[in-house]
């Protein structure tokens, strides 16, 4: 039975590798193309493994490029809708200030038309108030002349009044003095009667009578006269305060 490399198991014999140097370069033979064969396959892996992986990166770099450009183009969208919201409410808002604007001009000419109104009527209002003043100046000034001639009227009249009222004291003083003297005539009238004679009884009687009439006339006379110069009196003294006031 001959005994192969393998040994009569199939199992590798160590010690005839080890003992044989042919064995050793026939594993080497054999090894070789082994290891030729496991680098170009790890070669084929690791060309496989970057081309996958550059696939994958393309792949990634694609789909970012597609997400990119998916999110520029809503982006785009969005910033085209938001500008033309902005250029129609620019639009709105130009239109809406056109039309201020064109309130404001109409505005604007009417007032300047009121003011010119307003002008006029204050020319006019002006010439009115000039013309006033001066018809009122004129009014006052006939006025003042009118009062001044009037008062210097009534102050003669109360300077008239003044003299009236001392000449009715100076007849009311005579006419005190009268009465004194009268009074002083019928005593000494009394006395001259009772120093007479005495007469006859009806004589003296009708004397005595008569001499009280007399008396009481000339009494009564007297007192009327009083009487009258003191309303007088009074009568001017009211007339006077009454102008005065």
């Amino acid at each position: 039975m001959e005994i192969g490399l393998f040994g009569t198991d199939g199992i590798v014999d160590l010690s005839q590798l080890m003992i044989f140097p042919q064995n050793m370069v026939i594993i080497g033979l054999l090894l070789f193309p082994l290891t030729f064969v496991w680098r170009s396959s790890v070669c084929a892996l690791r060309r496989l493994y970057n081309s996958r992986q550059s696939q994958l990166a393309e792949r990634v770099a694609s789909l970012f490029e597609e997400k990119y450009d998916s999110l520029a183009k809503i982006t785009e969208q969005n910033v085209t809708m938001r500008l033309q919201g902005q250029l129609n409410m620019c639009m709105h808002s130009k239109h809406c200030l056109q039309q201020e604007n064109d309130e404001m001009k109409v505005t604007i000419k009417l007032f300047g038309e009121e003011n010119e109104n307003m002008r006029d009527k204050v020319k006019i209002l002006k010439k009115r108030l000039s013309e006033e003043e001066q018809k009122n100046t004129e009014r006052n000034s006939v006025q003042m002349a009118l009062l001044e001639k009037e008062l210097l009227q009534k102050t003669m009249k109360i300077c008239t009044l003044e003299r009236a009222l001392e000449a009715e004291r100076a007849d009311l003083v005579r006419l005190r003095q009268r009465l004194v003297e009268i009074t002083d005539l019928l005593v000494l009238l009394k006395k001259s009667r009772l120093e007479t004679l005495p007469r006859s009884a009806s004589v003296d009687h009708h004397r005595s009578r008569c001499q009280k009439y007399s008396n009481s006339a000339i009494i009564k006379d007297i007192l009327h006269e009083l009487v009258k110069n003191a309303s007088e009196e009074i009568r001017i003294s009211a007339d006077s305060n009454t102008r005065t006031g």
